[in-house]
């Protein structure tokens, strides 16, 4: 896990004045959570990266892969993009619908994403997020769990 503590930022139109103070001050990384087609402020990449100019290197992204894939996305590509800015991550696969399903059973190129993290020397909070069944989530995060570790098995 990072050596700083960590915050999301979302649901707010822009980012607090004073933000880049409170970074340097309390040694603090915050990361920008984009969140998808319905969000006009930080639902693209490109948004978070203007929103990043001229900002302290302590504010970033929120990867979540789901949402960035549901705007066209490659969320590997987005991983690239903020590299050493990315702050937290939204583990998460979604089907041809953009609906949750079980890691490695939806769309998104899971070993890819696992590689890059790996290879931006990723080493923030990973967020298993498990909407698929509320109601009784351990099974769904189970195997959510055993597909990623043997797709980190299979990692070279």
């Amino acid at each position: 896990m990072g050596e700083k503590p960590y915050g999301i930022c979302r649901n707010v139109e822009s980012l607090p004045d004073n933000l880049d103070t409170l970074v340097e001050e309390f040694g603090i990384t915050v990361g920008i959570h984009n969140h998808g087609a319905r969000d006009k402020r930080w639902g693209r990449s490109s948004q978070i990266a203007e929103a990043l100019k001229n900002h302290h290197q302590g504010i970033g992204a929120c990867v979540d892969m789901g949402h960035y894939w549901r705007v066209g996305e490659e969320p590997s590509d987005v991983l690239v993009l903020f590299a050493d800015r990315v702050y937290g991550i939204y583990f998460k696969d979604v089907n041809k619908d953009g609906h949750e399903v079980a890691i490695g059973e939806g769309e998104l190129d899971i070993p890819r994403f696992l590689e890059t993290l790996k290879r931006i020397g990723y080493r923030y909070p990973i967020t298993l997020e498990a909407e698929g069944n509320p109601e009784d989530p351990m099974p769904y995060l189970k195997k959510c769990l055993e597909k990623t570790r043997q797709i980190f098995a299979n990692m070279s």
